[in-house]
């Protein structure tokens, strides 16, 4: 712990190097010319092969909740961009306006948010029925069937 004063800063710091290294693993491996939600999809199911990296990760967001976390600056940061992210994603994919009239930057915090709950429920039922959800699934998880209507197909 020489140079980080805290466990919790040593996880923080390994979590965000190995957020990098991850994205450059789904980048490389990726189709020639993705796009941003295929990119998003390539990281879903590359995380289904690391659930220990994707449970400490879990973890550290829940436990980063409380007050002055040293991992609590970094989360907010990373939460902001990914919701711009997905922001920029759906505009790139389906332009300005989606059906019912939300924009990107009102959908995008709600693709994040359900991407968390099937991750945490992932992680609880690792062996289930949807225990691996992939995008295009003719089987969707329970709760998400009018996903396909909310978002047009590409």
């Amino acid at each position: 712990m020489h140079y980080f004063p805290t466990k919790n800063d040593l996880l923080t710091a390994v979590l965000e190097l190995r957020g990098q290294w991850d994205v450059a693993q789904v980048l490389r491996t990726g189709d020639s010319a993705p796009t941003r939600l295929d990119l998003l999809a390539g990281l879903v199911e590359y995380n289904t092969d690391r659930p220990a990296n994707v449970q400490a990760f879990t973890v550290l967001a829940a436990d980063s909740v409380t007050e002055n976390h040293p991992a609590k600056p970094y989360l907010q940061e990373r939460y902001g961009h990914v919701r711009d992210g997905v922001a920029a994603s759906l505009r790139q994919e389906f332009d300005e306006q989606l059906p019912g009239g939300l924009s990107p930057e009102h959908l995008a915090p709600l693709v994040v948010a359900a991407m968390d709950g099937l991750q945490l429920r992932w992680l609880l039922n690792r062996e289930g029925r949807h225990a691996r959800p992939v995008p295009g699934d003719a089987d969707p998880a329970p709760g998400c069937s009018g996903a396909q209507e909310t978002i047009p197909e590409r």
